[in-house]
């Protein structure tokens, strides 16, 4: 996947000067190019100029056409129906990429994690539901398995897996928020998938009481109590008191969490997002 690159004061010398580069490129390099719009100098419009005249597929990225955009009326399906035209069977199915914005950087930083309501209605918006959509996203198969599980019923135990991976961070974050996707779940002929999403995100986004992180880090020590030394004890003893003291973040007492889980091959617990965040 290739940018135009950059305008260096004057877009469309630098466009002429990309296009004559690529055509005096070897056919077996050019046979694995694919253009993309950027966020700074060449637009969607740009790009599929030049890929009109290089035969070349073009990913359309909404997040840089947000930023940097050819004009405020064309959706994103308008855009990607406009792209799948580039696209030959040679290619493979066309791709998309997307992303959402960091609200605490830069415009067109992409986010730590895809929000499932913004991501939905991008989707219910695109018709071409055979289109590849590759998520651009900061906490990567998190969000692909969000997203996946959202728009297709995979079955009520894909949930449970997604749940086993989230309960102990959702427990540090909200007992509410824990309870209350415990319950959702309990009803094996359904599928709540957008309605769990929706719970764990409001939940993992309040900031964890600390009563509510001791809770936790002593639900996942429940996991070695019967197994680690006395020392292993003492260690985990002492990084929790100094978490409850202000001395301490709760990271460290899940880096030594983190590290029994390894010692012990407690994959359940290496799986899953709490000794991570």
């Amino acid at each position: 996947m290739l940018h135009l690159g950059g305008a260096y004061g004057d877009k469309e010398v630098a466009k002429k000067r990309f296009i004559s580069h690529c055509r005096s490129l070897k056919p077996d390099l050019t046979a694995r190019l694919v253009l993309e719009n950027d966020d700074r100098s060449f637009n969607i419009c740009d790009v599929l100029e030049a890929a009109e005249k290089l035969k070349l597929p073009v990913i359309y990225d909404n997040l840089h056409n947000a930023v940097n955009s050819s004009d405020d009326v064309t959706s994103d399906d308008q855009w990607i129906k406009e792209c799948k035209s580039t696209w030959r069977e040679k290619d493979g199915p066309q791709k998309t990429h997307y992303s959402q914005q960091n609200t605490g950087k830069k415009s067109g930083a992409h986010s730590e994690t895809i929000k499932t309501e913004e991501f939905l209605d991008y989707y219910r918006n695109i018709s071409a539901k055979d289109t590849d959509i590759m998520l651009e996203v900061k906490d990567k198969n998190m969000s692909a398995l969000k997203c996946i599980n959202c728009v297709s019923k995979r079955g009520i135990k894909e949930l449970e897996k997604e749940w086993g991976r989230y309960k102990y961070l959702v427990m540090e974050h909200s007992q509410a928020g824990y309870q209350s996707l415990r319950n959702m779940l309990k009803d094996k002929n359904s599928y709540p998938a957008v309605a769990m999403y929706l719970t764990i995100e409001k939940s993992i986004d309040k900031k964890a009481e600390k009563g509510d992180a001791v809770n936790a880090a002593q639900h996942v020590w429940g996991y070695f109590k019967t197994k680690a030394s006395e020392n292993e004890k003492n260690r985990f003893e002492k990084a929790l008191k100094k978490f409850v003291s202000g001395n301490s973040e709760i990271k460290s007492v899940k880096n030594n969490l983190l590290n029994l889980s390894k010692k012990y091959g407690e994959d359940y617990l290496l799986q899953g997002y709490y000794l991570y965040k």
